[in-house]
């Protein structure tokens, strides 16, 4: 019992208690057991390597081909008072853009024939025919997001911040239109036509 007469300063009921004439050589002495010279727990060390390797687990899901998003997408109609239109979605010095290719109108609404003009878009697209109109613009390549952009909504005019991802199967998009909370804005899938 010579070790364990009394309790070292440092001991408490929380921890083990540590005996007097060792406490120079607490690496030795672990909670009761005598551990083998050299061992030593190292959580920093332990936790970089964990991450390290967290990091090169999730990293192919970063990488993705900017090649299989542009082209043509499907923006379906959402109410009744929208159509089915085909946005072709471009790359330009880093910034990704969106024009109205082609507007699918199946009713006999002429709002929305190819000939009319946006008359609720605000600033210099207000009058723009609407075959060929800028409604996607300012996109920058986040992490594998389309982010820090712009996406305007012609029915009403009004411009919303946005945000777009890519499908792990490449065949659909996410867009998100948001003012302020990325989490209460409106949620959109497009598709390949």
């Amino acid at each position: 019992m010579w070790p364990f007469k009394a309790a070292s300063p440092l001991a408490s009921r929380w921890r083990c208690p540590t005996p007097l004439p060792l406490v120079a050589a607490m690496r030795s002495w672990h909670c009761g057991r005598w551990m083998p010279d050299g061992w030593r727990f190292d959580w920093r060390r332990r936790l970089s390597v964990g991450l390290a390797f967290l990091m090169v687990g999730v990293s192919p899901a970063w990488a993705w081909d900017a090649a299989k998003l542009e082209g043509d997408w499907l923006a379906p109609a959402e109410d009744a008072d929208d159509v089915d239109a085909i946005i072709t979605l471009t790359r330009q010095a880093g910034q990704w853009s969106g024009h109205i290719k082609t507007i699918l109108v199946t009713r006999a609404d002429q709002k929305w024939r190819d000939g009319s003009l946006c008359v609720n878009c605000a600033g210099p697209k207000q009058g723009q025919a609407w075959k060929g109109l800028e409604v996607i613009w300012g996109l920058r390549e986040v992490e594998g997001v389309l982010a820090s952009g712009s996406i305007l909504d012609p029915s009403d005019g009004r411009v919303y911040d946005c945000e777009i991802r890519l499908s792990a199967d490449a065949k659909t998009l996410r867009v998100v239109a948001y003012q302020g909370l990325k989490l209460l804005g409106h949620e959109m899938s497009w598709r390949r036509p």
